[in-house]
């Protein structure tokens, strides 16, 4: 046989060998926590949907679990929370949550009296999450008054509660984005470097915000009628834009 032939013989046996190797190395490797889980939601990716038992509150802790987990500075998982009867068009009622069906796995959730407390958790040491263009979890919900988050990025829309009032806590980095919600009571709670978008798109009557350390608060356009500030700490921020006058009159 040439040497040539042996060569390629050899060259072919070490293919599966070297792959075998590989997925096992891999495998151990994943087991003992020294894997790297990167949380980069495709746009085009499918969720995975569980249903809830009923609940008022939500807690919402984006911080990943992990033995050694870390999240790349400036980025939070995204979570978009809406109405389950309209967000997105549905004609189901049930309370539920999904999340990207290639993160499954990370995904705890417990209901504990009238409360839904999320978290994620992953074996890897380091966690690196990315917002990307589409939101890693999802909650759909008809009765709920109050939602506190901390380490995530949320989108409220839609008034997830047959109720007309709703309060919305956000502690250290976390950032809220409120977009078209129509209710008539909205409180904020705002500490650490949190973060707190409203957009014209909303109808909100009566608006009480507490804004503590260096969070900020972000109105664009004309959203509220009515608004009171509860307690503004020093170094916390207003950022006016657009057309909120009326806001811009009771902070002269």
């Amino acid at each position: 046989m040439k040497t040539s032939n042996k060569l390629l013989i050899i060259f072919f046996t070490c293919i599966p060998l070297s792959l075998l190797a590989y997925n096992t190395l891999l495998k151990q490797s994943y087991q003992a926590g020294n894997f790297v889980s990167e949380f980069y939601p495709d746009i085009n990716s499918n969720y995975e949907e569980k249903n809830l038992p009923a609940f008022k509150h939500i807690v919402i802790d984006g911080l990943v679990k992990s033995p050694n987990a870390r999240t790349e500075q400036g980025q939070m998982p995204t979570v978009s929370i809406g109405n389950a009867s309209t967000y997105p068009k549905s004609e189901s009622t049930q309370n539920r949550i999904g999340i990207i069906t290639q993160y499954a796995d990370v995904l705890r959730t417990t209901v504990k009296n009238d409360t839904l407390f999320v978290s994620l958790f992953t074996k890897a040491k380091d966690a690196y999450i990315t917002t990307g263009d589409k939101a890693l979890l999802q909650i759909k919900a008809t009765d709920v008054t109050s939602v506190s988050i901390s380490y995530a990025y949320a989108t409220i829309t839609d008034k997830p509660s047959a109720a007309d009032s709703l309060k919305l806590t956000v502690i250290y980095n976390g950032i809220y984005n409120v977009n078209n919600l129509y209710i008539n009571n909205l409180s904020v709670y705002g500490s650490g470097m949190a973060q707190t978008y409203i957009y014209g798109n909303n109808k909100i009557q009566n608006f009480n915000y507490s804004l503590l350390a260096e969070s900020l608060l972000h109105i664009d356009g004309h959203p509220i009628q009515h608004y009171r500030a509860i307690k503004v700490d020093e170094k916390a921020s207003i950022e006016i834009k657009d057309k909120a006058a009326n806001m811009q009159k009771e902070l002269q």
